[in-house]
């Protein structure tokens, strides 16, 4: 190995150090576009759907205001987030994921596609993590990133192993179904919150007492709330199918090539938690999605039909 290619590989390792280091983002952090102070790009580093990786979302102001445009590339996004091709696994976009092929990948200096209005353009990108190999060789992409584990070095509990990968993968795809059919009801949900939160019409108006108004103000704050929490949810799910594309794609992969056959490969450890920590992930976001859900129906919809309701019952009887 030349001097150039171990320095090389020493710069990379470091930046993989470093990153494992670096504390998970709280919220979207702000991150400069080189020495520019107009323009910027939003990261969320280590999202509980990538543990290992960052989310990048690129303002449109900035692709409009770049003045290379050419030279956006996420070769050059990289740059501004301290970070090089060489430290990529993968990356998604547009659900498209992208091989990083050792860093080599051409797509890195490929300017990137503006924004599509209403289509999330967020960059999720994956980072090889320590306890993986530099990377796939270009000829296997779609393999995991694992080898068949030597004869002499299975760990004396690969049943237990198997069975417990075995496990959390048939939940993680029964999650996902619950997920996609909860997310469905909370889109409903939404608009029938958007629908009732209104004002009063005149007839309502006119025959409500002082005591209706009110609970009317108080019906209308538990609707904003309670649209407010479903939409929260509903974009961590969107979010999550976004950012966690990669992850499921090697998942998917790994449970097919090797944990079907019970093939034991190197990092069975590894892949069993990270099975296990997408599993605990996605079963939490059905439950808080179904918990907004059903607070949404009782102390939304349902608080805000019983006031209405009520001043229409007032309604009919001064008419008659």
């Amino acid at each position: 190995m030349s001097q150039i290619d171990i320095e090389g590989s020493a710069r990379l390792s470091a930046v993989i150090a470093n990153f494992k280091t670096r504390p998970a983002s709280q919220s979207w952090e702000r991150v400069p576009c080189g020495d520019s102070s107009q323009q910027i790009l939003w990261a969320w580093y280590k999202p509980s759907h990538l543990p290992f990786g960052v989310v990048v979302n690129i303002p449109d102001e900035t692709f409009r205001s770049y003045p290379q445009r050419q030279q956006l590339t996420l070769r050059t996004v990289l740059s501004w987030l301290g970070l090089e091709p060489g430290c990529v696994w993968q990356w998604t976009q547009y659900g498209v994921t992208y091989d990083a092929q050792q860093g080599a990948s051409a797509y890195f200096d490929q300017p990137l596609t503006d924004p599509v209005p209403g289509v999330d353009s967020g960059i999720a990108i994956s980072l090889l993590a320590p306890t993986m190999p530099v990377a796939p060789p270009a000829a296997s992409t779609s393999a995991p990133p694992f080898a068949p584990m030597p004869s002499g070095t299975v760990p004396s509990d690969i049943g237990d192993l198997f069975e417990n990968i075995d496990t959390d993968w048939k939940a993680i795809v029964k999650a996902e179904r619950d997920l996609a059919l909860c997310r469905k009801k909370l889109v409903d949900t939404l608009s029938r919150l958007g629908s009732l939160n209104r004002d009063l019409n005149h007839e309502e108006q006119l025959f409500a007492d002082t005591a209706d108004k009110a609970a009317w103000m108080d019906a209308r704050r538990w609707l904003r709330e309670t649209a407010s929490r479903v939409s929260r949810y509903l974009k961590d799910c969107d979010v999550g199918d976004t950012t966690s594309a990669p992850k499921r794609d090697w998942m998917k992969q790994t449970y097919e090539q090797y944990i079907v056959p019970k093939q034991v490969f190197d990092g069975i450890q590894h892949a069993q938690r990270e099975f296990e920590g997408y599993r605990k992930m996605v079963q939490t976001l059905f439950v808080n999605m179904n918990g907004a859900h059903a607070s949404a129906v009782s102390d939304g919809e349902r608080r805000a039909h019983q006031v209405l309701a009520r001043i229409a019952a007032k309604v009919r009887k001064t008419k008659n």
